[in-house]
């Protein structure tokens, strides 16, 4: 398996990481060698060229390191490719659905780039909650007294590249409009904040969000160095679920890292608490007094105007 996984990835990579490399480099040595022999022979004959040429290039030994090099940096590629094709764990959703049947209102918060909402693990964990809500308005329709389920879905998008990502049709423009498609095919209210707005909710959260909300990227560690700094984006706030049950109110923590989705609940009713916080802070911004999602929060009328 793992030598199928090998070949695949060498299919996948030899045309822009070897082969394109390798005409370019040939191209350009071949270019300026050339243009350096028509200079030197002071004669624009074939013979005298060829002569030049082969005077001042007794040995290819430059050009040798030259391929050498583009092979090692394909070879590196190759093996980056192979570690994070191979790390791939799948979403334990398990715990989830054991949650759902007692959910009354699923108000879920997504932080995560549009494209990764097309990834196998993602897509698990969205047809679970999708599954779950089909189910629950069968049973409606069947029994017109039986409990109701509201999903709900924030996009928050914490800097400007995220929104410019967006907006752009080579980025994430494609992904975004697919990921709305859904969401209207299933009656699903789906919103969005703007940078300002992120900003505004953390602020007013004033330094009471759980450390295990805050994903800092390799570069901002340790963590105490940044504090201060309060760079655009720097920590960004993790997906999470905020679960209303009959009796009591629980929280899923999504952590998004390569491939790989971890689904886990929040335990500390600390925790927990400021998870509510944080969506209350969100409701109070998007909805109307009437509960209605406002225009300017939709993310449809983001896309198309």
């Amino acid at each position: 398996m793992f030598l199928r996984l090998f070949l695949r990835t060498i299919r996948q990579h030899l045309g822009f990481h070897l082969l394109i490399p390798l005409m370019v480099t040939l191209v350009i040595w071949g270019s300026f060698e050339l243009a350096h022999a028509v200079w030197e022979s002071h004669a624009f004959t074939w013979t005298a060229i060829a002569a030049q040429f082969s005077k001042q290039n007794p040995d290819l030994k430059h050009l040798i390191l030259e391929l050498i090099s583009v092979y090692f940096a394909f070879l590196v590629v190759v093996a980056i490719s192979v570690w994070h094709a191979s790390d791939v764990r799948w979403a334990l959703v398990g715990v989830l659905e054991d949650m759902l049947p007692d959910t009354s209102r699923y108000f879920a918060i997504g932080t995560i780039p549009l494209r990764e909402w097309f990834e196998p693990n993602t897509q698990v964990y969205l047809a679970t909650i999708i599954h779950h809500q089909i189910e629950r308005r069968i049973q409606k329709i069947t029994d017109p007294n039986a409990p109701d389920f509201q999903h709900e879905r924030v996009l928050l998008f914490q800097n400007a590249n995220d929104i410019r990502a967006v907006q752009a049709s080579y980025l994430d423009q494609h992904y975004a409009r697919s990921f709305e498609a859904v969401h209207d095919r299933f009656d699903i209210p789906l919103a969005y904040l703007e940078p300002d707005g992120v900003k505004a909710v953390i602020s007013d959260m004033q330094g009471a969000i759980p450390p295990s909300l805050l994903d800092y990227p390799w570069f901002a560690r340790p963590r105490r160095l940044w504090g201060k700094l309060k760079i655009s984006g720097i920590p960004r706030l993790r997906p999470f679920a905020l679960i209303e049950q009959t009796k009591q109110s629980r929280v899923m923590l999504f952590v998004k890292g390569g491939n790989t989705l971890s689904v886990g609940e929040l335990k500390d009713p600390a925790d927990v608490a400021a998870c509510k916080t944080i969506v209350n802070l969100i409701e109070q911004k998007i909805y109307n007094e009437s509960g209605q999602l406002k225009n300017e929060f939709k993310f449809s009328r983001f896309l198309r105007p």
